[in-house]
């Protein structure tokens, strides 16, 4: 077996069948020769940290994010941090890696995931089926500031399905959703408390921290993706700090703000 082999089969085990884990070795050696199929879909097994099937795309960015998620899991600060946790909303869901590895986390969590891309949601949608018992759901809108049409920007260069904004006003063409407030999702879903408010949402977190924040009463937990300069613009800190948010940005992924009773304080 070569070094690579060697390597590769030592980091997958246990983390998905053996089958699948040589579906993922046939599909990384195809991306490396520049061979990823278009409108290919690769089909995994998983055991951990994810578990059931899961799907992602064979071209663009969705191993960018199955690497960070499942590989490198990003996301085990939050979830060593909040122990228990009932209700997930996750903003900038892409596929579902995010929803999945809470609802792995969290036995008793329902998650209701937000994303705005057409394509990708359609694969949110899906992998969030595979999940029994009707824990997740899926809503093809995006968050912002107040109530408004928005624009769905184009995916970027080498299909950055991870990098999809939107932003207010005419656009000719294109796609549209509804941009819906936080206080929106919670009330139309009918979720009186969110414990884990994920936020990956590609600098719209400007509109989202901006205006009326009393929505943050309702949070228990915020695990949050910056991009550019948009903690400061938006005020974060101040922001969340008024709503009884102690903030750490100690994780090189994600900024956590919690609440005293999260950290076991009072």
């Amino acid at each position: 077996m070569s070094s690579w082999n060697l390597q590769f089969a030592r980091r997958q085990f246990g983390r998905m069948s053996v089958r699948s884990a040589l579906r993922y070795r046939d599909f990384l050696i195809r991306a490396r020769a520049g061979h990823a199929r278009s409108g290919g879909l690769v089909a995994l097994d998983m055991l951990r940290p994810i578990r059931g099937p899961l799907w992602f795309r064979e071209e663009g960015s969705d191993i960018v994010t199955f690497e960070e998620v499942v590989e490198a899991e990003v996301y085990r600060p939050v979830v060593d941090t909040v122990k228990e946790c009932r209700q997930v909303v996750d903003l900038g869901a892409n596929i579902g890696l995010a929803s999945r590895y809470f609802l792995a986390a969290y036995p008793a969590a329902r998650v209701l995931a937000v994303e705005p891309n057409a394509e990708t949601f359609a694969l949110l949608e899906r992998n969030l089926a595979a999940v029994p018992g009707d824990r997740g759901r899926a809503v093809r809108a995006a968050v912002w500031g107040r109530s408004a049409s928005l624009h769905v920007g184009a995916v970027g260069g080498d299909r950055r399905y991870d990098c999809v904004s939107v932003s207010e006003g005419d656009a000719a063409g294109g796609d549209t959703v509804p941009g819906v407030t936080v206080d929106d999702l919670c009330d139309r879903h009918g979720l009186s408390r969110i414990d884990l408010l994920k936020v990956d949402i590609e600098g719209a977190e400007r509109q989202l921290f901006t205006g009326d924040t009393s929505w943050l009463d309702r949070v228990g937990t915020i695990a949050i993706e910056f991009h550019g300069a948009s903690r400061a613009e938006s005020g974060f800190d101040a922001v969340v700090g008024r709503h009884g948010f102690a903030v750490n940005d100690s994780f090189p992924h994600t900024v956590l703000a919690t609440r005293a009773a999260v950290r076991g304080v009072g």
